[in-house]
């Protein structure tokens, strides 16, 4: 007879959404306990997460803007009037 053993698993998650997770646990008559247990067995039972994980479009277009700008030119705005003179510099091409 073998002795299961057990560890802790210690996590940090929002309080909010924490809150929303274990009121539709307690609906289904879960604890968050069997929960994270019943995600690793399907973890290791797919060899995979048991759902996909995705960008958003929103989140895809941010990252290629992003990735597309990063070497642009900065140019540091101090004072309103280097605000006001930047935005009316028709000169420029940003």
């Amino acid at each position: 007879m073998s002795i299961r053993k057990k560890i802790f698993v210690r996590v940090q998650i929002d309080k909010k959404l924490a809150d929303e997770a274990n009121l539709i646990f307690k609906e289904l008559g879960l604890n968050q306990t069997f929960v994270i247990n019943a995600l690793y067995k399907r973890v290791v039972a797919d060899a995979g997460l048991p759902f996909e994980l995705v960008l958003t479009e929103k989140k895809k277009v941010s990252l290629k803007f992003s990735k597309a700008t990063e070497n642009f030119p900065v140019k540091k705005l101090s004072t309103k009037e280097e605000v006001d003179a930047w935005s009316k510099d028709i000169e420029q091409d940003y």
